[in-house]
């Protein structure tokens, strides 16, 4: 289907139009963004919170938190208390999700990772 000349040069002189109106204004309107619910319904990016996905690292061998050398400032936490506390003060900070690393015993590991699944 071949669209006639007449409609593609009219649709070409409307869009030259548009672009020269936008582009000279002094200034933006800005009337439709006065409302918070407006701005949030039309944001294109923001991020929460509610976005993020705590990870969590645990070992069951004693009650202390033991630090992990490959990751300055964060901490395998004691299965426990220590886990439930952790979680509460994520979620009062508006994180909902946490994936939990559980530490596997030295020797359980294997390259098809078997034995931690048994």
């Amino acid at each position: 289907m071949r669209i006639p000349r007449a409609i593609v040069a009219h649709t070409q002189q409307l869009m030259e139009v548009s672009v020269a109106t936008v582009q000279n204004l002094p200034s933006r309107p800005r009337r439709n963004r006065r409302s918070e619910t407006f701005r949030s319904g039309i944001r294109e990016n923001w991020l929460s919170p509610a976005h993020f996905i705590l990870p969590i690292f645990v070992h069951e061998e004693h009650d202390r938190n033991e630090p992990i050398a490959s990751m300055p400032g964060i901490n395998r936490l004691a299965y426990g208390k220590n886990v439930v506390d952790h979680v509460a003060e994520a979620r009062s900070l508006g994180v909902n999700q946490v994936v939990i690393f559980p530490k596997v015993r030295s020797g359980a590991s294997s390259s098809k990772h078997v034995l931690p699944w048994v």
